[in-house]
């Protein structure tokens, strides 16, 4: 697990995790020389480090330093996620409360028990959190001496057990949707029609009950979303979705569940694009710029801001208005720095924000910018990990490399082909987008770099995969510029 670990670190939690280590002064402990050596050889392999060690003092207790290792790992990934992670919040006021009660503090603990209340006000009843509260409520009647025979402790229980009723029912009813949805998925991605049709055709998929609470609703109204989508009927698809932002107007205190509202705004807007509907994506961003505006807690708000900024992005790129793209872009870039966004948001999401820079640039024919835009990713996070953003990335690269006739250009398209060759799921496109760059470098004569073009053009279209697809503007200027050269 240690091992697996370290390999899935980017270097920004690396970096992290030295930083964190150095601040306590363990330079020079057993765990970290462990470390340091692992990832700056790559050596996955007990006998080999034992190997190494074998002159070490500690190599003895080899497998206790690993463990050590392992969990200072997880304690650093814990800490530098935080802000990442579901239930922060409620974690940190429940071991609040927990280390309050430990040392007697009564008057903080009780302060820190109505912050945790006044939170889970928020949240549905049948939520993890209501739970373990519940149980911690249950406990407080035991160490307060009630038994559950006293009249008093009696009365608690019951009430506490008729809260459960309540959770119970609600957690039925969601798993049941659930997996509806999980079904309708499985039908969409797996293209399997017939099981998008018996899926729609199940009676829980036929009515939504009355005595669903807001969560439930809103998963009974996504799967129509997912369904409708699935079956290409944009009208009914956006109609879904907008049946969800009302779920939130009924009730306004979910808006401030940011994970939630901030999935369906954006999602909404995003299908507004996708369907070219853009005079009512120009009307609606500004529903989410001023969501934007009271969003409380930082990282939310900074998450939230960014995904603005790509949905403009998208926007511009779709009604292929590049120039303006390019400005909500750099705006972009300004505004959020790469570690902030790595910081905030996941490495896949930083890649596609800039592959989709990247995009502009190829339209506008800023080469220049795509290299330093692909240097500036390279150096930070790791795109051998996320292939979708990673693959799209490489290209605009030997795209631009291209363009330059850079002399490092077949250097670079080789290194390209080896990396590729390593994950099966892009090996077939990969190679095909590979040797169109090779043919098309190797000739310099106008009517042979036309047939290059057009060919694989077709093969492009044939392939019938959005991440060739995206290049075929690209393609069209190339011939286009080609043709009057010709004429």
């Amino acid at each position: 697990m240690l091992f697996q670990l370290i390999q899935n670190l980017d270097k920004s939690e690396k970096r992290y995790f030295v930083l964190l280590t150095g601040h306590y002064k363990d330079k020079d402990s057993h765990y970290l020389k462990l470390y340091h050596y692992i990832v700056e050889n790559e050596i996955y392999d007990d006998k080999l480090l034992k190997e190494h060690f074998r002159k070490e003092s500690w190599i003895d207790n080899y497998t206790i330093v690993k463990k050590y290792l392992y969990e200072k790992l997880l304690k650093a990934l814990r800490f530098y996620h935080t802000e990442k992670f579901e239930r922060a919040d409620f974690n940190q006021m429940y071991q609040n409360i927990q280390i309050f009660e430990q040392k007697g503090m009564t008057k903080s603990m009780e302060k820190e028990v109505k912050r945790l209340e006044k939170h889970l006000q928020q949240v549905e009843n049948w939520t993890p959190e209501k739970i373990i509260y519940h149980e911690y409520l249950a406990r407080q009647i035991q160490l307060k001496g009630r038994s559950s025979v006293s009249e008093e402790g009696h009365q608690e229980w019951g009430r506490i057990l008729d809260e459960f009723r309540g959770v119970a029912q609600n957690l039925l009813d969601y798993i049941d949707l659930r997996k509806v949805s999980l079904k309708m998925r499985e039908g969409i991605f797996c293209r399997k029609p017939e099981l998008i049709k018996e899926t729609f055709q199940s009676p829980i998929f036929q009515e939504m009950s009355p005595n669903y609470d807001f969560r439930a609703k809103l998963l009974f109204l996504r799967n129509f979303f997912f369904y409708y989508y699935a079956t290409q009927e944009p009208e009914k698809s956006l109609e879904s979705l907008k049946k969800m932002l009302d779920l939130f107007d009924e009730y306004p205190e979910k808006k401030s569940s940011f994970k939630e509202y901030n999935y369906t705004l954006s999602t909404y807007l995003n299908s507004l694009i996708n369907y070219n509907k853009f005079e009512e994506f120009d009307n609606y961003i500004k529903v989410y710029e001023d969501y934007i505006k009271k969003v409380t807690k930082v990282s939310d708000r900074y998450q939230a801001d960014i995904i603005s900024h790509f949905l403009g992005m998208n926007r511009y790129i779709k009604s292929k208005n590049y120039e303006t793209a390019s400005k909500v872009f750099q705006r972009g870039i300004k505004k959020f720095s790469l570690t902030d966004i790595t910081t905030y948001l996941s490495d896949a999401f930083a890649i596609n924000f800039y592959a989709m820079g990247c995009r502009i640039y190829l339209s506008i024919g800023q080469y220049e910018s795509i290299l330093d835009l692909y240097n500036l990713i390279d150096e930070s996070t790791d795109l051998a990990k996320w292939l979708q953003g990673g693959f799209h990335l490489h290209f605009y690269q030997m795209l631009a490399m291209y363009k330059f006739q850079h002399k490092y250009f077949d250097n670079e398209l080789k290194k390209k082909v080896y990396f590729f060759r390593k994950h099966k799921f892009y090996k077939g496109n990969v190679q095909l987008f590979c040797k169109f760059l090779k043919a098309l470098h190797r000739y310099k004569k106008p009517f042979k770099k036309h047939e290059i073009l057009v060919k694989y053009r077709e093969l492009f279209i044939a392939q019938k995969d959005p991440s060739l697809l995206g290049f075929l503007s690209w393609i069209d200027q190339e011939i286009k510029d080609l043709e009057v050269l010709i004429d």
